[in-house]
């Protein structure tokens, strides 16, 4: 389970088109940064942050096509 900060954290990365700086991050959530940057190493090691993706437009990159594919399993 994550914390309310950690949450808050969360919710700042996933609405970004990138990932900003740690001193942009921690300015927009009146949070020290070393918070900031401690928060988002325990959500990494923890798994709740898998990884940064960046989203690319596909014809730009070279692809003619685009999908995509939703699998919900219970």
């Amino acid at each position: 389970m994550v914390s309310e900060k950690q949450r808050r954290i969360l919710d700042e990365l996933d609405n970004g088109a990138c990932v900003p700086k740690l001193s942009t991050l921690a300015r927009r959530l009146d949070i020290p940064t070393s918070t900031i940057k401690y928060n988002i190493e325990q959500l990494e090691e923890s798994g709740a942050i898998l990884d940064y993706t960046a989203v690319t437009h596909p014809e730009r990159v070279g692809f003619d096509y685009e999908g995509y594919l939703l699998i919900n399993l219970e």
